[in-house]
């Protein structure tokens, strides 16, 4: 047998493998031409500057790249060049190989023959679990689960704020204790696989199930549903929900045209979502309105196994790889359940003239790329969609990571600190708190159940026991311990914060590197305060018809215009779309403007956009009538509302002179209500047991209803901003009936002015 000495012999270069055991060195942008190749030295270690990176490299890695040259005795760059590439592929390979024994010795299968690791998964989760998933072939079923799918929550809900606590070097006691916490859900997704999921036998059932028939359903029986209901968002809500209102929705935005996920304050159409989400918005005061479907099915814990696996291989992991792998293998499984088979393309190539008329003769010819002389694309149109795709399982698995989210928020949080909690930030699994407390972290200790503090340093300064590592669905701290000193928010994605040690950065769109170089703390906080937009240069590589080039590119970074949010006149402080105040502000600001504009109100009506093109003649009553005619007060009454909510004229006259006062009346509110968005009344507003014969009853129950509807009168001293609080109410005139009376003491003064 050889010694360990004689074996060098055989391998010259053994000596030298410390070299190349770690990524190389490379003047990307200095080889810029085939005549660098032939110089005999390495550039100096200005030459190695990145543009695409905007970074220079280290003098430690440079004097790495002159040893590489030096001891494998390179004679000029092109040689170096030919070592870095041969390095790079065989550290790549042994990467791979250790891949693959990896994932043999776990799931027995061979990478090898996947194109990509969710695939791979997939697969790795049939063979474990043995279960045989039941498909669609109700083409209703399908069209009813998507629109069910919504994805993650993201959004800034107040914009700037400092904390003030015991743990921080420039704590001032004299002021309230205030904490950032930055808390985050382990495995979100991995834990609503390891629930009760769709499996098989789906059909349509009876929708006719109560509000207390729901909240007795078990989260873990064997039959699930999931339904399709109205819901009504009750006012009193509004402003304990409004940092993160239940019951999230796909819709453009207020003057936007491209849909987004917004959590609104309006009331839900058609809205369909698991049963477990219902339960949890019905017990936190959402009002169920109607059923219209119901889809039944058989439910159970299938995925569980499977994920209990890869989280546990992930709590033993020795390494960052590791953990991300075993992390990526479960959350890649949702991944393959949502895949939208409607998105395929069918692309065919073609490098012949009679290869491309034949495509292009086809009657679901789409267009073509050229590419270059003999290659050409031909983009054709799908002619028929397999839908093979469990997104029954991937809807439910959405909707019920949301019911963990809600839960924790709602049930725990604002439970224990009510007004003291204040929402920033939330973006999928993860929350950012502000909270008016003496100690967060002693609070932690009352309910270490719901947190993950295996992050803490062992010895840490909370006296906090390290306890479910990893497990999944529980609340970690997302900074591990160091206080969250500042945070400023401007929408959803662009957000960035200060801790005892560090500060972290988040903005979608922009490159890491752009953003570490180029935008600051205080740029986030000059944006928000100032309002200065901030734009930035970023140097981008670009394929385009299969030719890559390298681009400079000006790009919109940090804005403050936020449209998932209503942002109050301060820039700080916002409000969810729907809120009973935003109403109010908005007819306020409409009203304000029209009456400045025209003094006139049949010209206010006429100068609306959507109405100047209409023309109003004697036929709407606003010409040639007599002034006391009910007809025409209560029409231009209808037409001068409409034009300030900016609404078309009605398809047919709202009042005629054969109805009756009382038909009138109830009339006029049923349109306003229409033209608010408002749930029709619990009871009529008049009725011919009310004091038919009295007109001023019925002026005084119309006029508070007016009030109430577009509350002007709170709104006069302040066009920027909602009121604070509800104005007290308007004292009934004395000329009114019992009847009338006891009618309005019913409905109650708060309900109408949220109105």
């Amino acid at each position: 047998m050889r010694s360990p000495n004689e074996g060098k012999g055989y391998y010259p270069h053994i000596e030298k493998i410390d070299l190349l055991l770690r990524k190389g060195v490379f003047p990307y942008d200095y080889f810029d031409s085939f005549e660098k190749c032939k110089d005999s030295c390495l550039p100096p270690i200005s030459k190695f500057y990145n543009e695409l990176n905007e970074e220079a490299i280290s003098v430690e890695d440079y004097n790495h790249a002159c040893r590489v040259f030096n001891q494998f005795n390179l004679s000029n760059l092109g040689e170096y060049c030919d070592l870095y590439v041969k390095t790079d592929v065989l550290l790549l390979t042994d990467l791979f190989e250790n891949f693959r024994k990896i994932c043999i010795q776990t799931y027995k299968l061979d990478p090898c023959w996947y194109f990509t690791t969710p695939a791979l998964s997939w697969d790795a989760m049939l063979l474990k679990t043995k279960v045989a998933i039941e498909l669609f072939t109700d083409y209703d079923m399908l069209l009813f689960i998507e629109n069910g799918v919504r994805g993650g929550i993201s959004q800034c809900c107040n914009r700037y704020a400092i904390a003030n606590n015991k743990y921080m070097s420039n704590f001032n006691p004299d002021d309230e204790i205030k904490y950032l916490m930055y808390l985050d859900a382990n495995n979100l997704y991995g834990y609503a696989m390891s629930k009760y999921l769709p499996l098989k036998d789906f059909v349509w059932s009876d929708n006719n199930l109560t509000t207390q028939d729901i909240l007795n359903l078990s989260d873990e029986s064997d039959v699930g549903y999931i339904l399709e209901v109205d819901l009504d968002y009750p006012p009193d809500l509004h402003d304990k929900h409004s940092d993160f209102p239940l019951a999230p929705e796909n819709k453009p935005p207020p003057n936007c045209k491209e849909p987004r996920l917004l959590t609104t304050l309006e009331p839900k159409t058609k809205y369909v979502l698991h049963y477990s989400n219902l339960k949890l918005y019905l017990k936190l005061g959402l009002i169920l309105k109607k059923i219209h479907r119901v889809l039944k099915f058989f439910q159970s814990p299938w995925l569980k196994n499977y994920i209990d696996y890869n989280t546990k291989l992930r709590t033993k992991a020795v390494n960052d790889f590791q953990k991300d792998f075993y992390k990526l293998m479960n959350n890649s499984i949702f991944g393959k359940t949502m895949e939208n088979v409607r998105r395929r393309v069918d692309i065919r190539l073609c490098s012949t003239e009679e290869q491309a008329r034949k495509l292009i003769a086809k009657s679901n010819f789409n267009r073509r790329t050229i590419f270059s002389e003999n290659l050409m694309a031909v983009h054709l149109k799908k002619t028929n969609i397999k839908f093979f795709k469990p997104i029954h399982v991937g809807m439910t698995i959405l909707d019920l990571s949301k019911v963990l989210m809600y839960s924790f928020h709602y049930e725990y949080m604002k439970h224990r600190y009510d007004s003291k909690i204040k929402l920033m930030y939330t973006d999928t699994d993860s929350f950012i708190y502000e909270i008016k407390t003496d100690d967060f972290y002693s609070d932690m200790k009352d309910d270490l159940n719901l947190y993950d503090t295996s992050d803490y340093d062992k010895n840490n300064v909370y006296n906090l026991p390290l306890v479910n590592k990893k497990v999944i669905g529980k609340m970690k701290d997302e900074n591990e311990g160091n206080i969250m000193t500042e945070y400023v928010g401007l929408k959803s994605k662009m957000y960035a914060y200060k801790t005892n040690n560090k500060i972290e950065k988040r903005l979608k769109g922009i490159k890491k590197q752009t953003l570490k170089n180029k935008i600051t703390f205080e740029d986030y906080k000059d944006c928000l305060l100032n309002q200065k937009l901030k734009y930035v240069d970023m140097n981008l590589i670009r394929s385009k018809f299969h030719s890559i080039q390298s681009i400079k590119q000006n790009k919109l970074a940090l804005s403050y215009k936020d449209d998932k949010r209503f942002v109050n006149g301060d820039g700080i402080t916002t409000l969810a779309h729907g809120h009973w105040s935003l109403m109010h502000l908005d007819l306020f600001n409409e009203h304000h403007h029209l009456v400045e504009s025209r003094s006139d109100k049949l010209r206010q009506v006429k100068s609306s956009p959507i109405h100047a093109d209409y023309e109003y003649t004697t036929s709407h009553g606003f010409e040639n009538q007599n002034q006391n005619c009910s007809r025409r007060k209560t029409t231009q009454l209808d037409l001068h509302l409409r034009s300030l909510f900016r609404l078309p004229p009605p398809a047919k006259q709202l009042n005629s002179t054969s109805a009756c006062a009382a038909c009138k009346t109830t009339q006029l509110d049923h349109r306003l209500r229409s033209l608010l968005r408002l749930p029709p009344p619990a009871k009529q507003l008049n009725s011919t047991s009310a004091c038919s014969a009295c007109s001023a009853c019925k002026t005084t129950q119309l006029d508070l209803r007016l009030r109430s509807l577009l509350h002007l009168r709170s709104l006069q001293n302040n066009s920027t901003r909602p009121p604070p609080a509800q104005p007290a109410p308007p004292a009934l005139p004395a000329s009114t009936c019992a009847a009338c009376a006891a009618f309005c003491r019913r409905i109650g003064f708060s309900y109408l002015l949220l109105f």
